[in-house]
């Protein structure tokens, strides 16, 4: 299961993959607007995919789960 968050007016999901030939996690999230007055919008805001990787895929999400936060206090 992905992890998701929402924080302010956004919905943050966790989407870390593994590496097959290497083992270690990448760490990656996308950003979806939560729905604002009766709108719905399941089209991604954001995306990004870190060059972090991780022995576990709960770092890798943690990781780019703070990062998300991150980006979204700035823009």
């Amino acid at each position: 299961m992905r992890k998701r968050i929402a924080y302010r007016d956004h919905l943050i999901r966790g989407e870390s993959f593994q590496r097959m030939e290497y083992g270690s996690w990448v760490a990656q999230y996308t950003l979806v607007r939560r729905e604002t007055r009766g709108k719905r919008t399941d089209f991604p805001l954001h995306q990004f995919q870190f060059n972090a990787i991780f022995r576990t895929k709960s770092e890798a999400d943690a990781y780019a789960l703070r990062r998300a936060k991150e980006w979204i206090d700035k823009n």
